[in-house]
């Protein structure tokens, strides 16, 4: 009778009994929940690109023994936030990090913030990432290298602004923290001395007290096993993500992983079962199993700043407000003009103003390149490599077109944008063309991910036919079913070049180009590290930005990417390419091989 009442109260037993793909983990609370381990499938809350805006609400609180208990506030790309704190750079530097279900309030971090403050004098930063830690399991899984993203980039802010020593640093998680601060370290420019990830068990705390009292390197200390078990460097707590990386495993049945993953491995009272603990007795808890669904909407985009975010591929419904929001943000797009006499500073023009044209160093007689950034991008970024490239090698017209209005909005709104903006360009270009005597034979434009799809759509949208288009790994995502006159095409201009360079998931693989090279075959690149599925987002990152700087590299060595009797890049398109070319580059700069 017992049996059948226990199916009647959780009938999703059944589902445990012919499905092995569900095991425990433990959250900041100590509550025991069932998890998804499968891999391939995402928690569905039918918020639109949740895990990204809930990644990027991620705070950054600075505790030191001038203010012990009230956090200061840090903020990326904001040096006053840093010079109204506390900061100290001659002090070392620990950031710990919560896990599920946790926040930076929690006994974990703040106990382990008092500890060290009682030790000694320290900058501690205590990593808020609540909003994305608060969903179910496998969501907040997928989240951790996202996160992990932002915490490199206030890493790498404060090591090129406000002097921290990575030598000095440490980085402490717990559980599923423990893996956000290890891809954290390796995710930082510089190489970070040490990290520290905590236990599941709660009598391990005292340990771990003890532990960083005596100043231990990175210790993950029992890092989470659901969803990361089977993962390779890059996407777990690994041995090379820091120079020094400690694993202490407490919990390894169902919780903790298993595995010797660091430089060193402590596996106390055999790693198992932790004396004064109940023993682990029970794997079937069926608290999740009727929230958990399955959807395969999702997939990775990455920014201009290099951050992978997780979009809903299905087509938004947009409102009448969207749509206002849209128009407004498409209307604030800028032109700015480079040339070899104003390198750096650009002179600002403005369509149908003839006045902005005669005040600036515009020449119809030098070559006209015109550059877009893509999604949340702006025309400081990756556009003033391309824009040095070409100043050093030549006299041109450099223009830098400005939409980071509309590109600073979630994915599927810049792409709404995407044609709108392009449609700008062209009106510039037709500007130009009739009043200042740009001529087109002499005019490409350029553009990476989804700038590269308001590269090519400027060019076509113009009246009359530009020469040249380079499309940088065109974005796949809402674009990669869309036809001719909706994304890249070789109809845009009288030549279009795309390099494809991530064609895994982030970049469109099919050719739609005049030419189209595929470097090391296109899906990966070396040096990047292998792409195995979605979460290999830190490969995805460096080969998509791979395009880019393969193209700036063409621009000072113009036969450097041969593939069989032609050449990729180069100031200008090799009239000679056309069709589909392999080949072959470095994993390092310099990329060219000859």
């Amino acid at each position: 009778i017992d049996r059948y009442l226990l199916l009647a109260v959780y009938p999703s037993l059944l589902i445990i009994a012919t499905n092995l793909n569900y095991t425990n983990d433990i959250n900041d609370s100590g509550t025991l929940t069932l998890s998804d381990i499968n891999g391939s499938e995402f928690i569905l809350i039918n918020i639109f690109n949740t895990i990204y805006k809930d990644a990027k609400k991620t705070t950054f609180h600075l505790y030191t023994r001038n203010n012990p208990e009230i956090g200061q506030q840090l903020f990326i790309d904001d040096l006053d936030s840093i010079k109204k704190s506390f900061w100290n750079p001659d002090h070392p530097t620990r950031l710990i990090t919560h896990g599920w279900k946790g926040n930076c309030e929690t006994t974990i971090c703040t106990d382990i913030r008092d500890a060290y403050l009682n030790v000694g004098d320290y900058n501690i930063i205590l990593i808020d990432w609540r909003a994305a830690a608060n969903h179910l399991y496998s969501k907040s899984a997928r989240s951790t290298p996202i996160v992990s993203q932002y915490v490199a980039l206030l890493i790498d802010f404060l090591e090129n602004n406000a002097s921290l020593d990575p030598d000095r640093t440490t980085i402490i998680g717990y559980s599923l923290g423990g893996h956000i601060a290890s891809l954290s370290a390796r995710f930082a420019t510089g190489k970070i001395r040490e990290v520290v990830g905590k236990s599941n068990d709660e009598a391990f705390d005292s340990l771990f007290s003890y532990l960083l009292i005596l100043n231990f390197s990175f210790t993950a200390l029992d890092p989470a096993g659901p969803c990361f078990e089977y993962k390779e460097p890059g996407e777990r707590v690994d041995k090379t993500d820091a120079i020094l990386v400690q694993v202490i495993h407490t919990c390894i049945k169902y919780m903790g992983i298993k595995s010797a993953i660091g430089t060193s491995d402590f596996y106390v009272n055999g790693g198992e079962e932790q004396p004064g603990c109940d023993r682990i007795k029970w794997i079937v808890y069926p608290s999740l199993l009727a929230s958990i669904v399955t959807n395969l909407n999702y997939t990775i985009v990455i920014d201009d700043h290099g951050i992978p975010n997780l979009i809903d591929t299905n087509e938004p419904k947009f409102t009448q407000a969207d749509f206002k929001e849209i128009d407004e943000s498409v209307q604030k797009t800028t032109f700015y003009l480079y040339t070899r006499n104003n390198p750096e500073i650009g002179q600002q023009l403005i369509i149908d103003d003839m006045d902005s044209v005669k005040k600036s160093f515009w020449n119809p007689n030098h070559l006209t390149r015109f550059v877009t950034h893509g999604w949340h991008g702006n025309c400081d970024g990756g556009c003033t490599q391309i824009r040095n490239a070409f100043l050093n090698v030549g006299d041109y017209n450099i223009i830098l077109i400005d939409w980071r209005d509309a590109a600073n909005h979630l994915y599927a709104i810049s792409v709404r944008s995407a044609p709108l903006v392009s449609q700008r360009v062209a009106f510039l270009i037709n500007f130009l063309e009739k009043n200042a005597n740009l001529d087109l034979n002499k005019t490409a434009i350029i553009g990476h991910s989804l700038g590269a799809h308001v590269a090519s759509l400027s060019a076509r949208f113009a009246t009359n036919k530009i020469a040249e288009v380079i499309a940088l790994d065109p974005a796949a995502p809402l674009f990669e079913t869309n036809g001719p006159g909706e994304r890249v095409d070789k109809s845009d201009a009288i030549l279009v070049q795309v390099i494809h360079t991530c064609t895994k998931f982030v970049g469109i693989k099919s050719a739609i180009g005049t030419s189209d090279f595929y470097p090391n075959g296109g899906e990966e690149q070396p040096g990047c590290g292998p792409i195995k599925w979605i979460g290999d987002v830190e490969a995805m990152r460096c080969a998509h930005s791979r395009s880019e700087m393969y193209y700036i590299e063409s621009i000072t060595n113009p036969t450097g990417f041969r593939a069989r009797d032609v050449f990729m890049g180069g100031p200008s398109i090799d009239p000679n390419a056309n069709g589909t070319y392999t080949l072959k580059t470095a994993s390092e700069s310099p990329f060219a091989l000859g």
